[in-house]
């Protein structure tokens, strides 16, 4: 008895980032950025059809991953009394381990 899903309805994950970082200030405006943080993302979704018996099914799939990432960060400091700060640049990712659930 097989089925296709109709519908995939899509939820976040809450989370928490962990890490430290290093910065080298050039002068008040321009620095680097770097260091190492522990992250989780993830989602779930509800999945959702008719088999082709006509009927109705219902499935939860949950894919989480958790990493550590080592950013090589280009800062810039605007502002005197309220401070912005832009920061771009490249970073590198290690998947520490990754996890999958279904669930009929």
């Amino acid at each position: 008895n097989s089925a296709n899903p109709t519908n995939a309805e899509f939820s976040s994950i809450l989370s928490v980032s962990n890490g430290f970082n290093f910065q080298c200030n050039f002068n008040k405006t321009f620095s680097i950025k770097t260091g190492i943080v522990l992250n989780r993302k993830g989602y779930a979704r509800i999945l959702s059809g008719i088999t082709l018996s006509g009927g109705d099914w219902k499935s939860k799939n949950s894919i989480y991953v958790n990493y550590f990432s080592v950013p090589l960060l280009f800062k810039v400091t605007l502002g005197s009394k309220l401070k912005f700060f832009i920061n771009t640049g490249p970073s590198i990712d290690f998947v520490l381990f990754a996890k999958s659930s279904f669930k009929d």
